[in-house]
């Protein structure tokens, strides 16, 4: 693998890429958008935002947005961008519900030149106490047990993976992707929630443990992810590839290549993987 890097730009957590446009969000729902139009070939481009905002509710959710993608429906015929898939995590801003297993689905609009998000529903996953199938023990340590959620645009599947313990290790879910118009009006988020049961399981399986999930992306039946700290013997910075065919990965250690700053954003502009750290170092990838 090798890794160059190309511009810079806001710090922070996942986001995602639509067409030319680089959304980058920070743990409290904020987000900062990029024209990768304005990267200049063969030079680190210190890129600035074209827009600013925040998530429609963040002050109430305080959502980490550990892993962003777009899906491939939109909320309405007339919409620009599709619809937007950002996770909870375990809202480190200090919200008392800790809304384990979710991810958010937005509406993003562009209406006077500003952005504009609403939110429309919220998946859950329904079984997250459960130890044989989500949690690991009690006493696990370094487990997180609140999960990642990524969707395949393509294929139109609901990916969640979650990590148990260094034995149990990471576990894998594929759902069908829940429609906008799915779930039960929810009372707090005055939305949709449609909550996945283990009936809705289509596979799952187990691949060793993952390190600190951070930011993630499906494509052409891979899923790209970012994971570890920074400078951290054990929890590595790292990034890993899973062939969601048939169960198996590679894993990239950045941190032998001298890239230690913590792992975050990753996603493809067109052919080109950009993969960016916490504090905003924006690299393409070469596998």
């Amino acid at each position: 693998m090798k890794i160059k890097q190309i511009a810079k730009i806001n710090g922070n957590q996942d986001g995602a890429i639509y067409r030319s446009e680089l959304f980058r969000f920070d743990a409290k729902g904020n987000c900062s958008v990029y024209d990768l139009n304005d990267l200049v070939d063969g030079e680190i481009t210190n890129l600035n935002p074209t827009f600013t905002f925040t998530l429609d509710k963040a002050t109430i959710i305080a959502p980490h947005s550990n892993a962003v993608c777009f899906g491939g429906d939109f909320y309405d015929k007339n919409d620009y961008y599709p619809l937007l898939y950002t996770n909870v995590y375990n809202n480190y801003a200090g919200s008392d519900n800790k809304m384990l297993g979710v991810c958010l689905v937005y509406r993003i609009q562009k209406i006077e030149n500003q952005i504009v998000t609403t939110l429309v529903q919220q998946i859950e996953i329904g079984f997250t106490e459960d130890f044989e199938l989500w949690k690991a023990s009690k006493d696990a340590h370094g487990v997180r047990p609140y999960g990642n959620f990524l969707v395949d645009a393509k294929n139109q599947y609901y990916h969640a993976f979650v990590m148990r313990d260094e034995t149990l290790g990471t576990r894998h879910f594929k759902f069908k992707l829940p429609l906008v118009s799915d779930g039960e009006l929810d009372g707090v988020l005055s939305v949709k929630k449609a909550t996945l049961t283990p009936n809705d399981i289509i596979e799952s399986f187990d691949l060793p443990y993952q390190y600190f999930i951070q930011g993630g992306i499906i494509k052409d039946g891979k899923l790209y992810s970012t994971e570890g700290f920074t400078n951290d013997k054990i929890n590595r910075p790292m990034i890993r590839v899973i062939n969601l065919l048939n169960k198996t990965e590679e894993k990239f250690d950045i941190m032998d290549m001298g890239y230690a700053n913590e792992p975050e954003f990753i996603d493809f502009y067109g052919n080109d993987c950009l993969y960016s750290d916490y504090h905003g170092n924006l690299f393409k990838i070469e596998f």
